[in-house]
């Protein structure tokens, strides 16, 4: 995978006020980076995910990403003051609304 190449979502985990912040975040055991958004009152999580981070020697941000495009569901772990949520949640790209490809110059946004 390419330096520089990255995912920026916003990922349904959990009810209304079930919890306030995120500290980490893995995706398929791949680590991601919260966002700075308050958006976790509303049960979701931003997040910045890089195609170059590793969840092991086997399995990293690429393979992350090439099992989002395949729509495969994704084993999101959320970690809150300290805290794992009490059960991972299983996620799939077709659960968004929209995706807008980051980059400085992009007007792309994707619906269906």
């Amino acid at each position: 995978m390419m330096s520089g190449t990255y995912a920026v979502l916003s990922i349904p985990v959990a009810g209304k006020k079930a919890f306030k912040t995120a500290d980490r975040v893995w995706l398929n055991g791949v680590p991601a980076i919260p966002g700075p958004c308050p958006n976790e009152n509303l049960g979701l999580v931003d997040l910045i995910v890089y195609g170059t981070a590793h969840a092991n020697a086997r399995y990293g941000g690429g393979h992350l990403f090439r099992d989002l495009v395949q729509e495969n569901p994704v084993n999101v772990v959320v970690k809150h003051n300290g805290k794992r949520l009490p059960a991972p949640s299983l996620w799939k790209i077709l659960d968004l609304h929209a995706l807008q490809p980051p980059g400085a110059h992009s007007k792309t946004i994707l619906r269906w």
